[in-house]
């Protein structure tokens, strides 16, 4: 045997491990798969969580999610992805039920591209909480003390003056309460034990004022009153009833148990009730504050109910009749990996024919693959990606509001046919050797 008989035997090979893969990776991989990125903005987390704190407040919970969140947002990846067994699933059954499935299989990969960010999103809305309850509570007890001391009304900028100066800053009470933060997010928290934690706080905050201001008492005697600050029994337990309703907005379990998946579950179904219920709506809801989510006492009939209002939230905005719609483009795409599949593996029974028959010339014609193999891959990604590359082009002839909406996302596409186009075009290339050896065994 010559060494180019040997050389078109080792392509034959190629071309058949080819052909055995892109039939393959149809039913391996997802056949075709919608890619969005989508950018979580510091406004849409203020929706999230909002509150009827007071504005200095608002601005303090605010300043702590632009910490969170920068100017260009957080990037969350979600994708929906259609496998091999929808499409060919497409030819019986109900479209309804077909596509309703779909989309069930799909809400667990929705909600998990969701819950790492808004994880961060939860510990710092929990921050706010408790560094907002520990402020003002110190803030509140001052001045009544004050004021019990002097016998007159102290204003708000009095006490924010004299706490500025005794080093009582937004920055010292931060770092005071980020232990309070990991205890939240620890298994096994309660709402009784992290309003233990922010009362064992508040009197560490109290013990450095009394420290602080006997330093500063001998400049400044309005500083001498402070020296003496102390909890009555009254104020203590009024104080703990306070803290308690505002750690209570992230539980409303039985035993108060704090639980940080209920907590991400209920910022996620936040964000999809303030998407549905957008402005401009009769009927529309405002924002939800934390205290307002449903949450349930059972964190896996939590979890269960975000997927059905994740799924509900999708099929909603699909409009009358999509059904029917998509369930004719899930046949097409059928139709598409049939051809393809067909085209490799009528390919591979050449390889098998010749392989048993012997001929003088072994090479085999490609022209089936090359042509038809890829098909699903230049219809469902190609040119979508084409598409998706022209669009900017066009958004300005479209309405503005849908236009923003675009803006904001950015689409791809992909699929497991890739491979089938890789070995298309590596089939073009070993077509052309074959070309060069198909003549030269003619001559021969």
């Amino acid at each position: 045997m010559s060494g180019k008989v040997i050389a078109v035997w080792i392509c034959n090979v190629l071309v058949a491990l080819l052909a055995a893969a892109s039939i393959a990776c149809y039913f391996l991989g997802d056949f075709w798969k919608v890619n969005v990125s989508l950018t979580i903005t510091r406004d849409m987390i203020s929706d999230m969580v909002a509150s009827d704190s007071a504005d200095s407040d608002s601005e303090w919970i605010q300043a702590e999610l632009n910490n969170i969140i920068d100017e260009d947002g957080v990037p969350v990846e979600l994708a929906f992805a259609v496998e091999t067994g929808d499409v060919i699933g497409s030819f019986t059954g109900d479209p309804a039920e077909t596509i309703d499935a779909l989309i069930g299989k799909n809400v667990d990969r929705i909600v998990e591209s969701l819950r790492g960010p808004l994880t961060e999103v939860a510990k710092g809305t929990a921050k706010s909480v408790a560094k907002t309850t520990v402020k003002d509570q110190v803030h509140k007890n001052v001045k009544d003390y004050l004021t019990r001391q002097g016998g007159d009304a102290v204003s708000d900028a009095e006490v924010a003056e004299k706490m500025q100066t005794l080093g009582i800053t937004d920055e010292y009470i931060g770092n005071k309460t980020d232990i309070i933060i990991d205890k939240i997010f620890k298994d096994g928290s309660t709402v009784d034990s992290v309003t233990d934690d922010v009362m064992d706080t508040i009197d560490t905050v109290l013990s450095d004022i009394r420290t602080n201001a006997a330093a500063h008492s001998a400049e400044d005697e309005s500083y001498a009153d402070l020296v003496d600050l102390e909890l009555s029994e009254e104020d203590r337990a009024a104080i703990r009833e306070d803290v308690a309703e505002a750690i209570g907005q992230l539980s409303e379990s039985e035993d108060g148990a704090i639980d940080a998946d209920a907590l991400i579950a209920s910022l996620i179904s936040q964000a999809l009730a303030g998407k549905g219920n957008g402005g401009g709506q009769e009927g529309a809801r405002g924002a939800m504050t934390l205290a307002e989510a449903p949450m349930s006492e059972d964190t896996a009939q939590k979890e269960q109910e975000l997927e059905e209002q994740v799924k509900n939230y999708i099929l909603d905005m699909l409009p009358e009749g999509t059904h029917d719609y998509l369930i004719w483009v899930f046949r097409a795409m059928a139709i598409l990996m049939l051809i393809s599949v067909l085209s490799w593996a009528y390919i591979l029974i050449k390889l098998l024919v010749k392989v048993f028959s012997r001929p003088a010339d072994p090479t085999v014609k490609l022209k089936c693959p090359i042509w038809l193999g890829w098909l699903p891959y230049l219809i469902l990604v190609g040119i979508p990606s084409l598409a998706l590359i022209l669009l900017p082009n066009f958004i300005q002839n479209i309405p503005a509001e849908t236009a923003s909406l675009l803006s904001s996302l950015q689409l791809s596409v992909s699929s497991a046919g890739v491979i089938a186009a890789i070995a298309a075009l590596v089939c073009f290339v070993i077509s052309i050797f074959y070309m060069v050896m198909r003549k030269q065994f003619r001559r021969r």
